[in-house]
This record gives C-alpha cells, structure tokens and sequence, in this order.
C-alpha cells in the first residue's frame, strides 16, 4: 500500500518524538521533522521544539531547498561543530507532502461541496512550526485505497485577518481535499503528516504584527470536514482548528 512504510515511521513517531535511545559515547538517536536548507551548505534543518539545529548526511544529495521529510538518524549534539552543521547517521528519510498557501479573491469559505469531497480533521496540538512550515498530522475519513488527493490551501487578504474584542488578533488559512480516484468498496480512516507552507505569507504578517508591539502571531485552519442539509439545500461544514502562536523570533 501507499503508505504503509509511511505510516509505520508514523507510529513509532507519536512514541519517539523525542531522543529515542542512547548508544556508545553521546550519540543518540532521534526522530524529526526537516526541512532542507543549502546555507551555508546542503543540510537539512530540524528542530526539537527548542533549539533548531542543522546535520548532514550522504543521502541528502539531491534533494532541493524546501523540500520536507520526517527522518530518523544519529548524531552527537553535545558539542556545537565549528560549521554549525552536526554530522548524522541516517536510518530513515520519508518525504513529507508539502502545500503552498494560494490567494483567493473568491469568498471563503466554500460552501458548494464537490461529490469527491475528501473530509479531514486537523490535530493542532501535534503540529510544529519550522522554517515557514507546519507540520500537522491529518486525518483522513473515508479514505478509498489507492486514492490521491487534491490540496488546496488558501486565503482572501480581505478576510484573514481576525481581532476580537479582547484585543487578541489571529490569521486564518482554509484547507480543503478533493479526492481522486480510489476503489469505492474499501474504505478507512488514515492519518499522515502533511507540511502547510506558509512561509511568504507569515513574513509578511509577522512584520504587521512587530509593528502593533507583539512577540508572537497566531493562526488557526479551517478546514472542510462534513456536509449538512440546510433549507433541503447540501452545504459544506467547515470546522476551525484551535490557534497556534508562534514567536517572530521564529519567522524567517
């Protein structure tokens, strides 16, 4: 299947976030998320929700800046190497699916479903931000076996900025499936790590935001997730995720 490998570093993941196990000496073993860099040189950036540090491997070869994985290596971070890139051991490097942010002058959000609608759910709380990306974990409902999918990431400049009465003030993306293909008769619900780039468009915000006198921008998805009959008319639900912040420090 597709994803089977996929899903199955997907479940060691939830329990190996974190180092993972110790070996000889101070080389240890970690699951990441990264993204590919190329300055100073070639080398993936990865992050343990603190500190974000840059290793290299042969495999990386190939690969462009921007591209996305979820690895599984080792290395030795107790001392801080004179390039600052650390050199790792690489056990695994999956490829993570990547979504542009798009603008839309179309009013959002959508309300006509497609028959081939592909409803999600968002888990925010396993999400992290990292070089302009999100990394969220998205479940998938009645997903069809060998199925593809049709992202769409978007957002009016016209309505995604939010303040409330409370002072607080948040940014707001839409994300939607439309699905391709598939064998109707097998159906279940998958999970994968998808990257929601955001990049160009938080550099901007995040330069509103320094100017209003804040340290940190939140945003939060909406996202399409089931249809509902109103007035004997099929309409598309949308769903809001919880807000997420992240520190301008962290926008580059």
């Amino acid at each position: 299947m597709r994803n089977f490998l996929f899903n199955s570093i997907f479940l060691l993941f939830l329990f190996c976030l974190s180092a993972c196990m110790g070996e000889s000496g101070n080389r240890m073993g970690y699951f990441r998320y990264g993204v590919v860099t190329t300055d100073p040189s070639l080398s993936l950036s990865t992050s343990d929700g603190t500190d974000i540090r840059q290793i290299s491997f042969p495999e990386l070869n190939g690969s462009q800046a921007g591209d996305c994985f979820l690895v599984e290596f080792k290395a030795d971070f107790s001392e801080s190497p004179k390039s600052g890139i650390y050199a790792a051991e690489m056990s695994t490097m999956e490829p993570v699916r990547q979504h542009l942010l798009e603008e839309t002058e179309a009013t959002l959000p959508d309300t006509i479903p497609s028959s081939n609608e592909q409803f999600l759910t968002l888990n925010m709380n396993k999400g992290q931000f990292l070089k302009g990306r999100f990394f969220v974990h998205i479940e998938l409902k009645e997903h069809h076996e060998e199925q593809t999918e049709a992202f769409t990431l978007a957002f009016n400049r016209d309505s995604v900025f939010h303040e409330t009465e409370e002072g607080s003030r948040f940014y707001e993306f839409h994300l939607r499936a439309i699905r391709e293909g598939g064998i109707d008769s097998l159906k279940s619900t998958q999970t994968e790590i998808h990257a929601l780039n955001l990049s160009s468009f938080l550099k901007e915000a995040a330069l509103k935001e320094q100017e209003a006198g804040k340290d940190s921008l939140f945003f939060r998805f909406q996202y399409a997730n089931r249809v509902q009959v109103v007035d004997g008319d099929s309409v598309l639900s949308w769903s809001p995720t919880a807000l997420y912040g992240v520190p301008l420090s962290k926008i580059d």
